[in-house]
């Protein structure tokens, strides 16, 4: 999860993985949250109130993922 930042190469191999990892979600896991996109669609205004590091959720962060692993499920 990159909030909001790297390089369009960065980009390029996050969004190559993110592909992998839905196809193996769809076979193997009960839910796949694709963080990067949620957090994105949460239109953040302060990105390290929820990611300090970009990367690794602070407690606000970890509530959004709660949020959107309870959320309904379009499956």
């Amino acid at each position: 999860m990159l909030l909001f930042g790297g390089t369009d190469e960065m980009r390029q191999e996050l969004k190559r993985k993110q592909a992998i990892f839905a196809r193996l979600a769809e076979t193997y896991a009960d839910a796949y949250l694709p963080m990067d996109d949620i957090l994105r669609e949460a239109h953040l205004e302060n990105p390290a109130e929820y990611a300090a590091d970009g990367i690794h959720p602070t407690p606000d962060g970890a509530m959004l993922i709660g949020e959107a692993y309870c959320a309904p499920s379009p499956r």
